[in-house]
C-alpha cells in the first residue's frame, strides 16, 4: 500500500518536475529571443541612423546643386536681356551691332553684372565666345551664331550652362517663297544660286528659265517637285519698319520720311511714284526706275513697267497683307494687284504670306545671298 502511493508520489513529483523544467526551457529561448530581436533594433537603429544622415546629405547637395542651376540660368537670361534689349527696353540690344561686336565688346561693357555676380545667395558668371564655323576665327562671327556659357555657384557647387545663340535674321533659300498657292503666268526667268521658286501650297504654271527648280509642299499641275517641306516664314508687323524707312508712301498721297517731313522729289529721285485711285485700285503706282531707299507704304503698291535695276524696297502696311523688308537696299515687294508686266531685273528675296501670281515675264535674278525680314 506505502509502496503504491510512494509510485504515485513518485510519478507526479516527475511530472511536476518535468513540467517546471518545460516552463523553465520555455522561458529561456523566449528571454534569448528577445535579446536577439532587441539587438536586431540596435543595429536596425543604427543602421537606420546612418541612411538618414547620408540622405540629410544627398539632399542637401541635391538642393545646393539645383541652386547652381538656377543661378547659373539666370545669367543667360540677363545675357539674353542684354542682347536683345538696349538701355532704354527697346529692341534690338547688343545683337543689333552684329555678333562680331558682341564676341569683342560684350562681356567688357557688362562685366559689373556678368562677372561673379551676387545673385540667389551665390553668384554666377557669363562669358561668350564664338561656335565653330569652320574659319578658324574665334573673334568673328560669319554665321549669326555664338555661345554663351554661365557658371552659377553655391556653397561650394557649381553648374555651368552653355546656351547656342543664334541671330534672328531670315534667311531666305529661295529667290521667291510663296506662303500659299502659286501660280506662274509667262515665262519668268530666276537666276542665280538661290535660284528656285517655292510655295508651302501649291503651283499652277511652270517656267523653264528657273535655275535652280521649282517646288510645292503641295501639288504642281506641271513641271515642278511636289511634297517638299514646308519652309517657315516669319511673321513680322509691318509698323516695324516705319521707323528705319528712307521714305513714307502716306495714304493722304504725300511722300515724307521717317519723321514726318516732306522730302524733294526730284533729288532722291521719285517722280515715277504716283498715287492714283482708279477701278478696283488705289494706292501708290511705281512706272519706271526709282530712287534708292525703303519705302514704307501707309496703302496699297502697285509696281508697273520696266523698273529696271533700281532695287526698290517696299513695306506695304494694308491690302494685300504684305511686310517685308531687306538688310540690302534692292529687295522688291509687290502686291496681288492682277494685270500689269514685270520687266527689267530684281535682284534679293520675295516672301509672301498667301497667294501671289506671277503674270507676264519677270527676270527674277537672286545671285546676291542676302537676309531678309518678311512675313
Amino acid at each position: 500500500m506505502n509502496r503504491k502511493l510512494f509510485s504515485k508520489i513518485f510519478v507526479l513529483w516527475r511530472k511536476i518536475h518535468s513540467y517546471h523544467l518545460s516552463i523553465f526551457d520555455k522561458k529561456g529561448a523566449a528571454l534569448v529571443t528577445s535579446i536577439l530581436f532587441a539587438t536586431v533594433i540596435a543595429v536596425g537603429a543604427l543602421v537606420a541612423t546612418q541612411f538618414t544622415v547620408q540622405d540629410i546629405k544627398l539632399g542637401e547637395r541635391y538642393t545646393q546643386t539645383r541652386e547652381a542651376f538656377y543661378i547659373a540660368e539666370a545669367g543667360i537670361q540677363k545675357a539674353m536681356n542684354y542682347l536683345n534689349y538696349d538701355e532704354n527696353g527697346d529692341s534690338p540690344g547688343d545683337a543689333g551691332e552684329g555678333f562680331t561686336a558682341v564676341l569683342t565688346n560684350f562681356e567688357s561693357d557688362h562685366s559689373a553684372v556678368f562677372n561673379d555676380f551676387e545673385f540667389g545667395g551665390g553668384n554666377y558668371t557669363v562669358t561668350v565666345k564664338d561656335n565653330d564655323d569652320n574659319d578658324d576665327d574665334k573673334t568673328t562671327d560669319v554665321d549669326n551664331t555664338i555661345i554663351l556659357n554661365s557658371t552659377g555657384i553655391k556653397d561650394g557647387r557649381s553648374i555651368t550652362i552653355e546656351a547656342v545663340i543664334q541671330n534672328g535674321i531670315y534667311r531666305n533659300k529661295h529667290a521667291i517663297t510663296a506662303g500659299g498657292d502659286f501660280t506662274i503666268e509667262g515665262d519668268p526667268t530666276v537666276q542665280g544660286s538661290l535660284g528656285s521658286i517655292h510655295s508651302n501650297a501649291d503651283v499652277v504654271g511652270v517656267s523653264t528659265n528657273v535655275e535652280q527648280g521649282i517646288f510645292a509642299a503641295g501639288e504642281c499641275d506641271q513641271g515642278c517637285q511636289s511634297g517638299s517641306i514646308s519652309e517657315e516664314i516669319p511673321l513680322v508687323d509691318p509698323g516695324d519698319f516705319s521707323n528705319f524707312a528712307s521714305f513714307i508712301l502716306t495714304d493722304n498721297g504725300n511722300i515724307t520720311d521717317a519723321a514726318g517731313e516732306d522730302v524733294d522729289i526730284q533729288e532722291n529721285q521719285l517722280e515715277n511714284w504716283h498715287f492714283i485711285s482708279t477701278g478696283s485700285f488705289s494706292g501708290w503706282e511705281l512706272d519706271g526706275c526709282s530712287g534708292h531707299g525703303m519705302f514704307y507704304s501707309e496703302t496699297d503698291v502697285s509696281l508697273v513697267g520696266d523698273t529696271g535695276e533700281c532695287g526698290v524696297e517696299v513695306v506695304e502696311e494694308v491690302d494685300p497683307e504684305i511686310e517685308g523688308a531687306s538688310e540690302c537696299y534692292d529687295l522688291a515687294i509687290f502686291d496681288k494687284k492682277k494685270g500689269g508686266t514685270f520687266g527689267g531685273v530684281f535682284y534679293g528675296g520675295l516672301v509672301q504670306p498667301e497667294r501671289r501670281n506671277i503674270y507676264g515675264d519677270l527676270i527674277y535674278d537672286n545671285s546676291i545671298q542676302e537676309q531678309y525680314y518678311g512675313a
